[in-house]
């Protein structure tokens, strides 16, 4: 179970685009990563990674593996 550390008013977090509209010159994980932050910014408690997963449009695996960098840069906690 997961929380974001980034406070909504200190950082906004755009809405995120889904993988059919990315940009050429964007970066994917940087995009998925933005999901998942905007998803938790929402958030008035903890979520899980299924849930974190389906409301980023990902799959487990790959919220699972963002998840894990993003709390080892400190940006969420589990």
């Amino acid at each position: 179970v997961l929380s974001v550390l980034i406070m909504e008013q200190l950082f906004h977090i755009p809405e995120h685009h889904s993988s059919e509209t990315l940009m050429p010159d964007h970066n994917q994980s940087v995009e998925r990563a933005a999901a998942i932050l905007q998803f938790l910014s929402r958030q008035q408690g903890a979520a899980g990674v299924t849930e974190i997963a389906r409301n980023a449009g990902l799959g487990k695996t790959t919220t699972h593996r963002l998840l894990s960098t993003l709390c080892h840069v400190g940006l969420v906690r589990s």
